[in-house]
């Protein structure tokens, strides 16, 4: 294990262990809150790609974008209901994103986090989540993916890495309140 990723793993367990993430892992999670999760979940990821893009954090490696997958999942979920809520620690999450949006190194450790959470545990997620889960399929050589986003980490992004920890272990709380 990387050192940073000992440096988080407290606060990767303990967003493990949020009774959302409990109920996916047992496969007892209902469509509806699925739903709202996805369109949460759609919101981050498009706000940190509209980043990565920017500054063309991908370079060869645009199979890792995960917007049009979620979107395809809604879409499969939620064809014609009202759009699902928005959650204020989203909210939140989104505006911190725009606070560092210029800061590449800090992208990287919010990368990390979440690609390389899809990329390992949601290989697990994606055969226990309502509908055809198609946010956890990657196209391509998941290792290679996975290597190239190690290429672009060093131990120095332990504390970034923790927050963005913060602000999802905050989403997953507030998707049961």
């Amino acid at each position: 294990m990387s050192t940073l990723a000992k440096a988080i793993w407290e606060l990767h367990k303990e967003a493990e262990n949020q009774l959302f993430v409990k109920d996916l892992l047992n496969n007892n999670i209902n469509t509806a809150d699925y739903v709202v999760f996805l369109q949460n979940r759609y919101l981050i990821y498009n706000t940190l790609e509209s980043f990565i893009t920017l500054h063309n954090l991908f370079k060869d490696h645009t199979e890792l974008y995960r917007t049009n997958y979620i979107s395809e999942d809604l879409l499969e979920l939620n064809p014609y209901d009202k759009p699902p809520k928005i959650l204020t620690s989203t909210t939140e999450y989104i505006t911190y994103l725009y606070s560092i949006s210029n800061n590449v190194h800090k992208l990287w450790s919010h990368i990390y986090v979440h690609f390389m959470g899809d990329l390992n545990g949601g290989q697990l997620l994606a055969s226990r989540t309502p509908g055809s889960g198609k946010m956890y399929t990657f196209d391509g050589d998941v290792d290679a993916l996975k290597s190239f986003i190690k290429s672009n980490l060093d131990d120095t992004m332990a504390d970034e890495a923790k927050t963005c920890f913060k602000f999802i272990i905050n989403v997953f709380r507030q998707l049961y309140e």
